[in-house]
């Protein structure tokens, strides 16, 4: 009998395609009364703890990850991998996830054809469906990516603990300011970032080898600055104990 577990790669790509799954399922029941009651609730709370500082720090911020934003941060974002990295395949991955999960997002748009909030609870100007958000999808997809590759750039954990938690922390702020200025329907961000995430585990199963060899050069370029640390302390304290000679 056959007990091997599935290696990695199998279980990324098979989350990947779960997620999407979940956005396919989800948009099924978007239009439901017990969905439509919670969507409801929730917006409601955010309109109820509107004020106009709130409203300017929101709206900047979900203008910043548009989707023209989202693009621009995109090229910036890639041309500093492609110069940190010294490969353009890190920057292919993380503009691929942008697009893949865009594409998905945009034709799901009109298949469900959802609705957005009443246009007297909106704040500023959105003319296409609802589901899934536009701006969850191209933050979570563009900050994830960069996640994954910065990650293996810097391999302190320190380091990766501040670039997890500033993506997860930007992606949660631009998803609360699409409820917040009344565009869109929790169900509608959290489908967003599904497809957002699942672009980048399935598009890391297919480039995970060139990104792995970038995680060994790095730490093998951590081990040699470490060596030649441990060789300068050994010097400095051999010319200390001749000195006192």
């Amino acid at each position: 009998m056959n007990d091997q577990k599935p290696n990695p790669p199998v279980k990324r790509i098979s989350t990947g395609v779960l997620l999407f799954a979940l956005v396919v399922i989800l948009g099924l029941f978007v239009q439901t009364t017990l969905v439509l009651e919670a969507d409801h609730e929730v917006l409601g709370d955010m309109i109820e703890h509107r004020s106009d500082p709130r409203t300017a720090i929101l709206v900047f911020f979900t203008n910043i990850f548009s989707p023209l934003g989202t693009i621009v941060l995109g090229v910036l974002v890639s041309v500093l991998v492609w110069v940190l990295a010294g490969s353009w395949r890190p920057a292919a991955y993380i503009a691929g996830c942008v697009a893949l999960a865009s594409a998905i997002t945009h034709s799901l748009k009109p298949l469900y054809a959802r609705p957005r909030p009443a246009e007297e609870h909106r704040l500023v100007l959105e003319t296409n469906f609802s589901f899934p958000s536009g701006h969850a999808t191209g933050t979570s997809s563009l900050l994830f990516s960069s996640a994954v590759v910065f990650s293996l750039l810097f391999v302190r954990l320190w380091q990766r603990a501040i670039i997890w938690a500033g993506a997860l922390g930007m992606t949660a702020l631009i998803c609360l300011s699409r409820l917040y200025l009344g565009v869109h329907y929790f169900t509608d961000v959290t489908a967003g970032c599904l497809v957002g995430v699942g672009a980048c585990l399935v598009l890391y199963v297919l480039v995970r080898h060139r990104l792995m060899s970038l995680k060994r050069r790095k730490a093998l370029q951590k081990w040699r600055e470490q060596q030649r640390g441990a060789e300068l302390r050994a010097a400095h304290a051999s010319q200390k104990t001749e000195t006192r000679q």
